[in-house]
């Protein structure tokens, strides 16, 4: 339901005294933006924190509450890897580094291509 026009639109007195100045804060949202407004920085409280607001001529007669959001956006939180996912990607990092000289390094390898949930760090077999 709108306000009857003999009323008149509401302003917070404390807002008109600090028109002077370029930039303040509100903490009134229900006052209704003035002409005399145009131009000027307002801080909007939005029961949390202040959010700003440069007014221009479109915002006149629409309220300082309707331009600072109380609710928080909704954002999906990004999935975590895995750990068997981590370990995959370790395993194939390590089969690169693995040559191809003896029977016992290629059985490793066939081994790993078959079980890749296992975890291995870097492998030296030129000592064995």
């Amino acid at each position: 339901m709108s306000k009857t026009n003999w009323k008149g639109p509401f302003i917070n007195p404390k807002i008109l005294t600090q028109i002077t100045v370029n930039e303040f804060k509100i903490s009134s949202r229900a006052s209704i933006i003035l002409p005399n407004f145009i131009g000027k920085t307002v801080f909007v409280h939005n029961g949390k924190e202040y959010s700003k607001l440069v007014i221009t001529e479109e915002m006149v007669g629409y309220r300082f509450g309707e331009f600072s959001s109380t609710r928080k956006k909704f954002v999906f939180k990004k999935k975590k890897k895995k750990a068997w996912e981590k370990k995959q990607t370790l395993i194939s990092f390590n089969l690169v580094q693995i040559p191809k000289k003896s029977i016992l390094q290629r059985m490793l390898k066939k081994q790993l291509m078959k079980n890749q949930h296992l975890y291995l760090k870097t492998m030296k077999l030129d000592n064995l």
